[in-house]
């Protein structure tokens, strides 16, 4: 574990005590959760973070109660965020939900990232059945009922271990998208895959899970233009959505705030994304809001798979005869970016 290191540039690394650093592609928050702290207790101070929404109310007809967050400290577990509530949810019906947070100003895009490494799921030895339990990664419109969530869930038969949940609970509206664990002969679950990432681009919001935060599967991709011209929170959620107790352990978490002021806003070190696709297609976007220049698909032994130049379009999808490792090369207004992505 690093002790609030950060990348700054490509070359260059900065150690800083309050686990931030701002660079010209924007500020980056880090917290890998190695200093004793209680949040419930100790505040903020020291900290990336800003503060923690637990409403005492239940919107709807949950009959749950109020919300409980009886532990949210790296004391219990040191080196981890050990979080746990009860009777939250965010959903349709209900705004009472946990959520430590940092602010994002009106306009300003960014991702975040996050390490599962425990709770209370099957892939991570869970006996006992707490049903519902989906925390993770959580993007929620400052004093407003609309949020977007990166859900980890893997208690039942069925096999869904993450998804893109958009809600709009004003509206009594939620669109859900999950990855489900089908293959048991390449099983998917939290313990093998536990890294989360969401990102902003514009109104897009993208889910991504990873096995070792490098190489990215897109989950779901939600639209939300209400966004715009809205300051928002984001961070690390918890909801139980029953009044059963429940305990999820987070490490390694990472947050790029492409604000107003960044030089290359919308433009990130992953930019353009790629990621695999169920049907066998690479996946290319720019998130910058301009044409690529010109885009490349190498196999891993260096052949070529496809090639185009003056593309068009920020998005374009790439058909793919065979499973495995590839080498995506783009240009972007002068810029080469080159990524790893895996199809499986």
């Amino acid at each position: 574990m690093k002790n609030f290191t950060f990348l700054v540039a490509i070359v260059c690394i900065a150690f800083v005590s309050f686990g931030t650093v701002s660079a010209q592609d924007g500020t980056v928050y880090t917290d890998d959760f190695s200093t004793g702290h209680d949040y419930l207790t100790d505040g903020f101070d020291g900290t990336i973070w800003q503060g923690i929404l637990l409403n005492d109310t239940v919107l709807g007809s949950t009959g749950m109660g109020a919300a409980e967050l009886s532990v949210l400290n790296t004391n219990d577990d040191p080196g981890v965020l050990t979080y746990t509530s009860a009777r939250t949810a965010w959903s349709t019906v209900a705004d009472n939900g946990a959520l430590l947070y940092r602010n994002i100003k009106s306009g300003a895009d960014f991702e975040m990232s996050v390490k599962i490494v425990d709770g209370d799921f099957l892939s991570f030895g869970l006996e006992a059945l707490v049903e519902y339990f989906m925390p993770g990664l959580m993007v929620k419109v400052k004093d407003e009922t609309t949020y977007v969530l990166v859900q980890a869930f893997d208690i039942y038969d069925w096999g869904a271990i993450y998804g893109v949940r958009d809600i709009f609970p004003a509206e009594g509206m939620a669109e859900e998208n999950w990855i489900k664990d089908d293959d048991s002969a390449n099983p998917v679950s939290i313990a093998s895959y536990p890294y989360i990432k969401l990102e902003k681009y514009g109104n897009e919001f993208i889910g991504y899970y990873s096995a070792d935060g490098e190489i990215w599967y897109e989950i779901y991709t939600a639209v939300k233009p209400e966004v715009e011209g809205k300051d928002l929170q984001v961070g690390l959620y918890s909801a139980t959505y029953t009044t059963n107790s429940a305990t999820v352990k987070f490490d390694d978490f990472k947050l790029i705030d492409y604000d107003e002021t960044s030089a290359i806003k919308k433009v990130s070190t992953s930019s353009p994304v790629s990621s695999y696709s169920t049907n066998s297609r690479v996946i290319v976007r720019n998130n910058s809001g301009e044409s690529m220049g010109s885009v490349k698909l190498y196999s891993i032994d260096g052949a070529m798979v496809y090639s185009a130049k003056a593309i068009d379009a920020q998005r374009i999808e790439i058909p793919v005869s065979n499973n495995g490792i590839y080498i995506m090369d783009a240009t972007v207004n002068g810029n080469r970016y080159t990524q790893k992505v895996v199809v499986r």
